[in-house]
């Protein structure tokens, strides 16, 4: 088989999850309409991943494809790099939507980590140095309301009200109306303890992904996203064979994340089983088989 073909064949597959994916967050939307729940944060996050997915075939064919715009060919060489940080943020995008929406907890836990993340962005954008224009200054003011609605929401469940006053302030920090800490990534476990917040790797192993895929797509990403030294190196003189191997690995790990979500969204949403039930027995052997090699098997929910 050469390398073109190889290459053919696993994007013929990735296109078919993409296509999968897409139908399922559309169905979602479709189930929501019109919905004002926090839920609908969901379906909001799985849009994005899938941006990404389809980002990540436009990186992939550089050096494939011949696109000129002002007599510059914008497709000669394969940024590494570029495909690499998608997979990063896919990577992260997952994490995110499975530890606010899956992970551990009850309702009303998994409520407080999305105002919880929600509260973390806001408080996050309070600091940024802002124009010093009239639409600017009722930007922050909004969003400073913004803040304090979402602290009275989680203030109002009885989760919240129960823990002492060391607990509360392991997610929330607050001098008078001013806010400058909302900690979403922890469990009822990190409340106590020396641990205040799950890390990053931690979010993402939660998933139940395999540690050992993990550590490979976390450590090569990270080379490629903080330019570490050895993606210099191997930015300089890749290879045809490099380049193919770069974008095989790249969507194989793609399609790893993209198999996990849609396992994750089969077990929350009624709309996303209905349309599992309609796939064909390829496309349910194929999300089948990446499932069983990319999730603990203990963690597969819907298409065990």
């Amino acid at each position: 088989m050469t390398l073109q073909s190889e290459l053919n064949k696993e994007l013929i597959r990735y296109y078919a999850l993409i296509s999968v994916f897409e139908k399922t967050i559309f169905e979602i939307d479709s189930e929501m309409k019109n919905s004002d729940k926090w839920f609908i944060f969901c379906s909001k996050i799985g849009r994005k991943f899938l941006i990404h997915l389809k980002s990540l075939v436009l990186n992939a064919i550089q050096g494939i494809a011949n696109i000129e715009i002002d007599d510059i060919n914008v497709t000669e060489e394969l940024d590494i790099s570029l495909l690499n940080a998608n997979i990063r943020l896919q990577l992260d995008t997952y994490a995110t939507f499975y530890h606010i929406f899956i992970h551990d907890g009850d309702w009303a836990e998994k409520i407080i980590r999305f105002r919880l993340w929600q509260m973390d962005a806001l408080i996050s954008r309070q600091k940024f140095t802002h124009d010093r224009l009239p639409e600017a200054e009722q930007q922050i003011a909004d969003e400073k309301q913004q803040i304090q609605d979402c602290f009275s929401i989680i203030e109002g469940f009885d989760f919240f009200k129960n823990l002492s006053d060391s607990q509360k302030n392991r997610l929330v920090k607050k001098d008078g109306r001013n806010f400058s800490y909302a900690n979403w990534r922890f469990d009822t476990s990190l409340l106590s303890g020396k641990k205040t917040q799950f890390s990053w790797k931690d979010l993402t192993l939660n998933t139940g992904i395999k540690s050992e895929i993990y550590s490979d797509m976390h450590n090569f990403t990270s080379m490629h996203v903080h330019s570490n030294y050895i993606s210099i190196l191997q930015n300089e003189g890749l290879s045809i064979e490099d380049q193919h191997d770069s974008r095989m690995v790249a969507l194989r790990l793609s399609s790893y994340l993209t198999c996990l979500f849609l396992d994750d969204l089969c077990n929350r949403f009624l709309s996303a089983k209905e349309v599992a039930k309609s796939l064909s027995a390829d496309e349910l052997d194929l999300i089948k088989t990446l499932l069983r090699h990319g999730r603990k098997a203990e963690m597969i929910k819907h298409f065990l």
